[in-house]
């Protein structure tokens, strides 16, 4: 058992021309060979479904993607001499419900394959219909379509920790689909975490990969990302893989932080004036108090 390779989308290399293939790897289908000439990137693999199933649907994409081409190129020519291009946008829209059904055709007939989860993950997300003011419906559809994003990807599935698309769709869901604000990334975060709790290898690596990513973060108001992380996963016991002495530096510093996050109320700081006098600050008796600080 400890010989077995955790399920995931893996390269083999080839020396020295650093030329690859992929190939599928998952939990009860690990005796496997390929066969091919040096260098190929679509080798037989002999022994193993899921990548039978992977190797042609590769050969399928790339059979489909070769067509995709000439239909392009001719109605470039087309439109070029301003010939009509309809018949060859049908051609071309097939081609399109071909490779869909195809893609579907494998989730539905392997499921538990590594192939399916790849194929799953790259499905369009399909929005509704709404009414309102241009606004508002690009309001509504941005929320709906941040919302599920990424109900395609089991993310309490350690399988996918050890694939091209889970980072991928991650970071851009932190990056790009949530609000940059420290209290939107704060959700964000919760969210996704809260998702793949259940899976403790991925728990551990993007819990451990957001508190590094926070904590280093040079934009004013951030800190509080890195003061939540601590206070809700490593101070209450979710992240048993941290050393003793570390966790308590960590808990340190939040506890540092914690008192001169934005919104908080300023610890009492002590001034002189310009004849050397103490005057605190609390002492102030003013509507707004500024303070600048430089070194």
């Amino acid at each position: 058992q400890d010989s077995l390779l955790k399920p995931g989308i893996y390269l083999a290399l080839y020396q020295p021309s650093n030329e690859y293939f992929q190939f599928m790897v998952n939990s009860n289908d690990q005796i496997f060979s390929f066969k091919g000439s040096r260098n190929d990137v679509l080798p037989k693999p002999k022994g193993t479904i899921d990548n039978e199933v992977f190797f042609n649907y590769l050969k399928f994409i790339e059979e489909k993607s070769a067509l995709r081409k000439s239909y392009n190129a001719e109605i470039d020519t087309l439109k070029k001499y301003g010939k009509d291009i309809t018949a060859l946008n049908d051609k071309a829209k097939q081609l399109d419900l071909a490779v869909m059904s195809k893609q579907l055709e494998i989730i539905e007939s392997h499921p538990e394959t590594m192939t399916a989860r790849l194929l799953k993950s790259n499905l369009s997300i399909d929005i509704p219909s709404y009414e309102g003011t241009e606004k508002e419906i690009q309001l509504q559809k941005y929320l709906y379509y941040r919302s599920h994003y990424l109900d395609h990807i089991d993310l309490a599935d350690p399988a996918n920790l050890r694939t091209p698309y889970l980072d991928q769709r991650v970071k851009y869901y932190m990056e790009k689909l949530t609000p940059q604000h420290p209290d939107s990334i704060i959700i964000a975060v919760d969210y996704i975490l809260g998702r793949m709790e259940p899976s403790s290898e991925t728990f551990q690596f993007y819990t451990s990969s957001f508190l590094n990513k926070y904590s280093i973060s040079n934009i004013i108001g951030y800190d509080v990302i890195y003061v939540h992380m601590i206070d809700n996963y490593y101070s209450v016991g979710k992240a048993p893989w941290v050393k003793e002495e570390n966790l308590e530096k960590f808990i340190k510093n939040a506890d540092k932080l914690r008192p001169i996050l934005i919104g908080e109320q300023a610890p009492p700081i002590n001034f002189y004036d310009k004849e050397g006098n103490p005057v605190k600050l609390y002492d102030i008796e003013s509507e707004y108090t500024v303070m600048i600080f430089w070194a």
